[in-house]
């Protein structure tokens, strides 16, 4: 078998958490990522006929069945995670019926996925009914977001527009807009079920006073999502200061989204 901890997706999964936590965004043991692999990914690097440690599923993953997933250790911290990958994260494979997980590899004995593993299961599903290259969920407190939370309306519709007329890519990266859900106890199947119900729309869903959770087709792409909606939400706590300050009118967003072949939310801007 190859070392698993040269493989590509290891080393995506594993660079990605360390650029979160030196951007400040997951301080302790804040945050978590998913990342859904291919059998024939994994294959060159575990036996998969061997069955792993059992672990109990809180949501019902069946639509999962069979499914590899590559995510990160209950209480561990990001800041660790590219030092020691395999102690501070897992690979499981989703039961046939639903109920449980096997831990393939990772982790020690005892040690389990991350408390928000529900939530992720439950985005991936959601996800993949609209888009079927869909493969990572991430979980980051990222800081002006979370600034933007407290003193901004959470009105999805002005919270999405405050900062597509900030920078002209905006609108092009994220034209579905934000999602918002209420303020909820992390780790529950409440916060779980909302973010599952927005992420179907919204390929990022901010959780406020928290942080957000975003989808994409692969690690960078979920990645640069956050990335740039951070960037827009710093910009707008910055230049909000200002009395006179100038955005990109919605003529403008219109033909803006036309000219990168975007389709902005229609319960936004028309």
């Amino acid at each position: 078998m190859k070392n698993i901890l040269e493989s590509k997706f290891i080393q995506e999964f594993s660079n990605v958490i360390d650029r979160m936590y030196l951007n400040g965004w997951d301080e302790r043991n804040a945050g978590n990522v998913s990342y859904l692999l291919l059998e024939e990914e994994l294959s060159p690097y575990l036996d998969l006929s061997k069955k792993g440690r059992v672990h109990q599923l809180q949501i019902d993953a069946h639509k999962l069945a069979g499914k590899y997933v590559l995510v990160t250790g209950s209480g561990k911290y990001f800041r660790n995670v590219k030092g020691n990958p395999e102690a501070n994260s897992c690979i499981i494979r989703i039961s046939q019926c639903g109920t449980h997980a096997e831990i393939l590899w990772g982790l020690k004995e005892g040690e389990v996925p991350t408390s928000e593993l529900s939530t992720h299961l439950s985005s991936h599903i959601a996800r993949l009914e609209v888009d079927d290259t869909h493969r990572v969920i991430i979980h980051t407190h990222a800081t002006y977001l979370n600034i933007m939370s407290a003193v901004v309306d959470l009105d999805e519709k002005n919270f999405t527009k405050a900062l597509w007329g900030l920078n002209t890519e905006n609108i092009i990266i994220f034209p579905e807009g934000i999602g918002i859900i209420p303020w909820e106890i992390p780790g529950n199947g409440l916060i779980g079920k909302n973010t599952a119900n927005k992420i179907k729309t919204y390929k990022i869903v901010l959780w406020p006073l928290h942080g957000v959770v975003a989808s994409g087709e692969t690690v960078d792409s979920a990645f640069g999502l956050i990335e740039t909606v951070e960037k827009a939400a710093m910009m707008y706590m910055v230049i909000n200061n200002y009395s006179n300050y100038k955005t990109i009118n919605d003529e403008e967003l219109i033909k803006l989204a036309s000219a990168f072949k975007v389709t902005p939310n229609k319960e936004f801007i028309k």
